[in-house]
């Protein structure tokens, strides 16, 4: 169904008892497209579509739109007729179309300058981390975050008006309470507080979120239906675009020991902790001949040294490693 044209047509009074019914369907499918009929509304009230008569001038429209487009025509009117000696292109141009037209041009304009106002006077913050170093950031509404290695965080910098972030990574956050939900947005998933603190990590399509406090809903982006309500001590996944794994109930420690400049893995593969190793130490890791994926570990490595990580983790899988031009190889 093209949403847009049927609420054009509702707006100008000309949708049938079909559309009509169409539309009232429409709406009622998600708060979403009531949303968007609501904008349509508003810009249509600002156009203030002129009333078209029964029986328009068409001469004159004639006479406009020629003059509007510089366009050269010789006419001639003979019995009330107007007659014109180049082929005309807008023959059969129904008048009681021009609200449509107004609407789709104030409409596009409209949205040029919001953009344009949104760029220039709420411009959005882009804050990141190198391997091997974390950053505290602190927001216009008080609350802050804790970005871990290899991470970036983005936000407006009139945050309180929405109080959203988009990250690629891994953060804590600690939200103070406000009217407005604190929402954090992820490549495929949506994480919205009121007040807590809690753990969000996301790399390579895999979203997790840990609570600390409080409560929060955990939903894959764009779908709210399929969200959860994780409390403290829980913990949910999501993967790719599928509805959230959980809520577990962990050891929060294994998911919060970056806090602390601790490594902690609870079960996590090789593949993970390799990519992890190379932020954390802002190293080359690569694997020969392994099958990293199930391949596990689960232990607490505090501020070691990556050497004696590396022998720990090679003697739990009985593998081997060395160090050549920089690049540390892990075999069998």
């Amino acid at each position: 169904m093209n949403s847009k044209k049927l609420i054009i047509r509702h707006l100008t009074g000309q949708s049938s008892q079909r559309e009509e019914e169409q539309i009232r369907s429409w709406l009622a499918e998600s708060p979403r497209n009531n949303d968007l009929f609501i904008q349509f509304e508003r810009v249509w009230s600002v156009a203030e579509p002129p009333i078209v008569t029964d029986i328009p001038d068409v001469r004159g429209e004639w006479q406009k739109l020629e003059r509007s487009l510089g366009l050269r025509m010789d006419e001639k009117c003979r019995n009330g007729s107007i007659r014109r000696t180049r082929p005309v292109f807008a023959t059969g141009l129904n008048i009681r179309f021009r609200p449509v037209m107004v609407f789709a041009v104030i409409l596009i304009v409209l949205t040029a300058f919001m953009l344009w106002r949104t760029i220039i006077f709420n411009p959005q913050q882009t804050i990141n981390t190198q391997n091997g170093r974390t950053k505290i950031i602190d927001l216009p509404d008080g609350s802050t975050i804790q970005l871990n290695t290899g991470s970036d965080i983005r936000y407006h910098k009139k945050f309180t008006k929405d109080r959203q972030v988009t990250l690629q990574g891994e953060a804590f956050f600690t939200v103070l309470p406000a009217e407005k939900p604190f929402v954090v947005t992820t490549e495929n998933s949506k994480t919205i507080v009121l007040g807590t603190r809690f753990n969000v990590r996301s790399r390579n399509n895999r979203t997790r979120v840990t609570v600390q406090k409080g409560r929060v809903l955990f939903c894959v982006t764009d779908k709210p239906d399929s969200g959860m309500v994780l409390s403290a001590g829980q913990t949910g996944e999501i993967v790719v675009d599928n509805p959230p794994d959980g809520p577990e109930n962990n050891n929060l420690e294994y998911y919060l020991g970056w806090l602390d400049n601790r490594l902690m893995f609870h079960k996590t593969s090789l593949t993970e902790i390799v990519g992890e190793l190379q932020r954390y130490y802002n190293v080359t890791i690569t694997l020969e001949n392994v099958n990293a994926e199930s391949l596990t570990v689960t232990g607490v490595f505090d501020s070691m040294p990556l050497e004696d990580v590396l022998s720990s983790i090679c003697l739990t899988l009985d593998l081997q490693y060395y160090k050549a031009a920089g690049v540390y190889m892990i075999h069998n």
